[in-house]
């Protein structure tokens, strides 16, 4: 939920050790006359812009007890509202943020990042329909901000409204092509669609940005190996496992694509880490008393063929005659 919403932030200083005191009573001195001339030019924003630096400064409690009294003063300023709200999330006061945001849009018209906030909140609370409502209020208005096509996109797919969210995607993809999370998101859906050639073009594009992409290399090592296009699914399982070094069906796969290339050395590796790890997966043992019966040793291919037919793989059973004869 955090990511959806509009915070303040700053850059931070790094400083060697000697040089800290000192530069810090400069920096508060200098904050001091800021927030001095500040107050001097404008006395109605001078709570506001107070607690809008604190915020920068992340001492959001400070800010909030700040933005109280600015409200307090100035009951019709929306950003004050809005600004009141946003810390009243950081400092996980969800309800209460929620009403501010409220607030914020009835003083003002359009508001769309109060809006935009607001469904944040509501999302987080489980208020479903109200989030979207929020968002689709921002579209309808103005339906060229591809970041709330994105989040009602990913709203969609968390109701299990798959169409509806890759509609969404592709809205947010044609204003900003680059977005990896909707090129990925995407893939995903297509996958669990079973739509290979789609979410292969989605998971490529995705993994075009970002190669460290975790979801992309998972559906492009997946699409190749049942595409029986073994050498150009090989490099994605090699980035996929070093990512992830617990994917145990991963490995499994991988195992497989060795065993048919033959190359037994490397899937038996494979196998007896996945076994190792994950003690209850038949395949493996099925596949490891395939690697063992052509390379000649009947005992262990019998013995971890019985194995896989002791956790009812039914593959398994059929070469029992064959493998323990």
């Amino acid at each position: 939920m955090k990511n959806l919403m509009y915070f303040y932030n700053c850059p931070t200083l790094t400083l060697s050790k000697g040089e800290g005191t000192k530069a810090k009573t400069i920096l508060f001195l200098f904050f001091i006359l800021f927030i001095q001339s500040l107050t001097a030019q404008n006395p109605q924003d001078s709570l506001y812009t107070y607690a809008q630096a604190l915020t920068k400064m992340k001492k959001e409690t400070q800010a909030l007890v700040t933005i109280i009294k600015h409200v307090k003063a100035y009951p019709k300023d929306a950003k004050g509202y809005f600004l009141k709200g946003s810390l009243e999330f950081k400092t996980n006061n969800a309800l209460q943020a929620e009403t501010d945001f409220t607030q914020a849009i009835s003083l003002k018209q359009n508001y769309f990042e109060a809006y935009f906030n607001r469904a944040a909140v509501r999302i987080g609370l489980q208020k479903y329909g109200e989030g979207k409502n929020d968002l689709s209020y921002i579209l309808y208005q103005n339906p060229n901000i591809y970041l709330v096509w994105l989040e009602r996109g990913k709203l969609y797919q968390q109701l299990g409204l798959p169409d509806s969210a890759l509609y969404d995607f592709s809205q947010a993809l044609v204003l900003k092509p680059e977005l990896e999370e909707a090129q990925s998101t995407s893939a995903k859906i297509y996958y669990d669609q079973k739509n290979y050639a789609k979410a292969k073009k989605c998971a490529f594009n995705a993994f075009k940005l970002n190669k460290y992409n975790e979801n992309s290399l998972f559906i492009l090592s997946e699409i190749n190996f049942l595409e029986n296009k073994y050498e150009e699914a090989l490099p994605y399982f090699e980035e996929r496992l070093r990512l992830n070094p617990y994917d145990w069906n991963g490995f499994l796969t991988r195992a497989k694509i060795y065993f048919y290339q033959k190359k037994y050395t490397k899937a038996k590796e494979d196998l007896e880490k996945n076994i190792e790890k994950q003690s209850n997966l038949p395949e493996s043992y099925f596949y490891l008393a395939n690697v063992y019966y052509e390379t000649k040793d009947l005992k262990n291919a019998c013995q971890f063929l019985k194995k896989s037919i002791e956790l009812k793989f039914d593959d398994a059973k059929k070469l029992e005659k064959k493998y323990c004869n």
